[in-house]
């Protein structure tokens, strides 16, 4: 798309004096034939940039590749294995950030061993990061995923009903 100004708009005479954006073809041909004159953009940083800046985004069109960042809320803690190396590591999905850990510790220059992970990191991640460490054959890797799934969904369902029962006495959920 291009902005012009129409001199000598070809069918409607009340056009001339304005700006328009027309597509870039239609631009070229009405300044060669002496229809129109392209409006400058201005300078970046000049007065009047934002304002082009926001009328030229306005009128662009979405891109399928375009990419909406996922925001994530609350923080979800999670336990996968990376694609090419098979090691386990620890991801934290907060907001728009991922953030991704391979060890438990890391030593400073004096060799003392600190904690990597935030205090916030549920123990059962920790268990299951651990217990994927240890694992040498892809059945002890498929068994400590299952166990870690069979553990998160016993502990949800426990929130669920400890939830529902502290709504139920509030007298905001009928009792089931």
């Amino acid at each position: 798309m291009a902005k012009i100004r129409w001199s000598n708009h070809p069918t409607d005479k009340t056009l001339n004096g304005s700006e328009q954006h027309v597509p870039r073809s239609v631009a070229e041909y009405a300044c060669a034939v002496g229809q129109a004159s392209v409006c400058p953009f201005p300078r970046r940083g000049a007065p009047g940039w934002h304002e082009a800046m926001a009328e030229q985004e306005k009128l662009r069109k979405p891109n399928p590749m375009d990419t909406c960042v996922p925001n994530v809320f609350p923080p979800v803690w999670e336990v996968c294995q990376l694609p090419i190396s098979g090691l386990p590591s620890i991801l934290l999905r907060h907001g728009s950030e991922v953030s991704r850990w391979e060890s438990l510790y890391f030593y400073d220059d004096k060799g003392d061993r600190h904690n990597a992970l935030p205090a916030s990191c549920p123990a059962s991640i920790r268990k299951h990061f651990e217990d994927l460490a240890a694992a040498s054959d892809p059945d002890q890797i498929a068994a400590a995923n299952e166990n870690a799934l069979q553990a998160r969904i016993k502990s949800e369902a426990h929130e669920k009903s400890r939830a529902g029962k502290m709504l139920a006495r509030l007298g905001i959920v009928a009792k089931s």
